[in-house]
């Protein structure tokens, strides 16, 4: 394929020693926790280079809430293969976030198999600085825009192993821990209360 090439020459870059020198417990950073912050992970293992150059105004709406997002990136890229369960595409097969990294072995995923072989450097992580309570809320009302792509073979989710109904549970617990970091900017317990999905007026 086309990106081969930077494949090659992105995996001849020396990355950071894996897994680093940290803390106890390191392999297991989301136990007893209903979010978990992955930006440290990905600034530790992404280093100088960033996790990508996409802006929040070109951001595509086929990404989940959360950190990490994508804009424009190539079609047909390696995402979807190497980090299929993280990775789809859109309709206009350009990559997109289908599952926010939920442990560093998958922020590793999602970098060394996604971001950094996009060609465009279609890939961000300041989502933390855009998304909002309603907006989180407004995108999860308006999630079944999303359904009949879903559900369509061209897509490939459901031979990536994703399925809606999963999907959409899984999603809908991340998204209130999310929340609530939002809020917060602290990790909460799994036993904390969180913040309702349900739209609210302003």
């Amino acid at each position: 394929m086309a990106w081969k090439w930077l494949e090659n020459l992105l995996r001849s870059e020396p990355r950071p020693p894996w897994p680093p020198e940290l803390p106890e417990g390191w392999d297991e950073p989301a136990a007893g926790l209903a979010y978990w912050d992955p930006l440290p992970t990905a600034r530790l293992l992404a280093g100088p280079s960033g996790f990508g150059v996409a802006t929040w105004k070109n951001r595509n709406p086929y990404n989940v809430p959360g950190p990490f997002y994508t804009g424009w990136t190539d079609t047909g890229g390696p995402g979807p293969v190497y980090a299929a369960e993280l990775v789809g595409y859109c309709p206009s097969f350009m990559e997109v976030i289908l599952v926010q990294p939920r442990t560093p072995e998958q922020v590793r995923t999602l970098l060394d198999g996604a971001a950094a072989l996009e060609p465009t450097g279609g890939y961000a992580c300041d989502g933390d600085d855009h998304w909002t309570l309603q907006t989180v809320r407004q995108w999860w009302a308006d999630r079944y825009t999303l359904r009949e792509w879903f559900d369509d073979e061209e897509s490939g989710y459901a031979e990536a192993g994703h399925h809606w109904t999963a999907w959409e549970a899984d999603l809908a617990a991340y998204l209130r821990g999310y929340l609530f970091w939002l809020t917060a900017r602290r990790q909460p317990r799994s036993d904390e209360e969180l913040p309702p999905l349900t739209l609210t007026t302003p």
